[in-house]
């Protein structure tokens, strides 16, 4: 049986789209009057990459990939952790690549926000104004890129260099500096060379708490041109009796997710299920995505919207 496509066009910028039947629940906007209480903050996606700088400036780059999910919500507060010195804030809109209007304010006033009830007023955060509310049933798509200065959490020990941090988002990863190679890690990780030759530690944190990482290094890793990796390859491997990945597939960061494909089983006596694939289109200029159906399996009623708005797009089977 050849596999089947769906086809959704439009400006596919974060793309959420269902097989089957649609699930949509209206979400009243702040300050409609519904007599319940205003929603909490919450999100989704969470993703931070640590850029370890020379280790004299007990200084690390963080770039920040975190969803908004509140809907209705015009503000996301992102907190500053205590014993850090942040500088070089900045805040992208994930859907236009623009920057968006921030400021830091204290947890007092934080607080005050309806969103922030009930969260830490000791610590500072990064008040973001969204470019335009999360809309029911979508979100909002953020960027915030930082360096913190925290001796605590990155120091020598003698020439090794230490990151120390507990980390509680479940996605991350730690790219040590030119140079340096990995001598320990506390936690099951993926260890890859950037294009660069930097080498960077990457891991998943399933357990629901924080992670309390620490990496060492030292020097010795080459360094320039010599430490560039090879490209990984795009032909697929055989391995019998199935075809294998690529490289590129096999060699991808596995905590730097793109998609999330969640299926909501029926009756065992209809054989089918309804699922919804979270997608993010990041290549330029794409107009359409092409949603392959697996052999075998037989669609209907697929529809698709685009998260970042709450538009509907057109859909071809």
């Amino acid at each position: 049986m050849q596999s089947e496509a769906c086809v959704f066009k439009g400006i596919l910028r974060r793309v959420l789209h269902w097989g089957a039947v649609v699930l949509c629940a209206a979400v009243p906007a702040f300050g409609q009057g519904t007599g319940a209480s205003a929603p909490a903050q919450t999100e989704t996606d969470e993703y931070t990459r640590y850029e370890l700088l020379p280790p004299e400036s007990a200084s690390f780059a963080i770039r920040y990939e975190v969803t908004a999910t509140t809907a209705g919500a015009k503000f996301y507060f992102n907190p500053i952790r205590k014993g850090s010195v942040a500088s070089g804030e900045s805040v992208i809109d994930v859907m236009t690549g623009q920057p968006l209007r921030f400021e830091v304010v204290g947890g007092e006033e934080a607080v005050k926000d309806p969103l922030m009830k009930g969260e830490d007023a000791s610590v500072d955060y990064i008040k973001v104004y969204l470019a335009r509310p999360v809309p029911p049933e979508g979100q909002a798509r953020l960027l915030i890129v930082k360096t913190y200065k925290d001796a605590k959490s990155y120091f020598r020990e003698g020439d090794v260099i230490v990151f120390q941090r507990s980390l509680s988002i479940p996605r991350n990863s730690v790219v040590l500096p030119a140079g340096y190679e990995l001598v320990a890690c506390n936690i099951p990780s993926q260890v890859l060379a950037e294009p660069d030759g930097r080498i960077a530690i990457s891991f998943m944190n399933g357990g629901g708490g924080e992670a309390p990482l620490v990496v060492k290094a030292k020097p010795g890793a080459q360094t320039g041109a010599a430490a560039a990796p090879r490209a990984p390859g795009s032909a697929k491997s055989w391995e019998a009796p199935f075809e294998g990945e690529t490289e590129q597939e096999r060699l991808a960061e596995r905590a730097h997710q793109d998609r999330e494909i969640v299926y909501f089983l029926q009756q065992p006596e209809t054989h089918a299920f309804r699922l919804y694939h979270d997608y993010t289109e990041s290549r330029p200029s794409a107009d359409k995505y092409f949603n392959v159906v697996r052999s075998g399996s037989k669609a209907s009623d697929p529809s698709a919207y685009v998260l970042d708005t709450g538009e509907k797009l057109a859909t071809i089977k």
